[in-house]
């Protein structure tokens, strides 16, 4: 094993390498603009109520069986 071993970057210009991309990484998520949702119609919350009411019911059906 070499214990001698030479980056290709100084470690400094490698930190400040990976700061600088992942800054710009996260300034570029922030720069689209978010879908706007409009919430005027029945139907959407009534889809959501049935996600939800699909994915929770069997979560506390087993809690339930698991606390008998």
């Amino acid at each position: 094993m070499k214990n001698n071993r030479r980056w290709t970057l100084p470690r400094s210009a490698a930190i400040w390498m990976s700061a600088s991309l992942s800054g710009m990484a996260i300034l570029a998520g922030c720069a689209t603009k978010a879908s706007e949702v409009k919430a005027t119609s029945a139907g959407w919350v009534k889809n959501q109520v049935a996600d939800a009411y699909i994915f929770g019911f069997p979560l506390v059906a087993t809690d339930i069986a698991r606390e008998r």
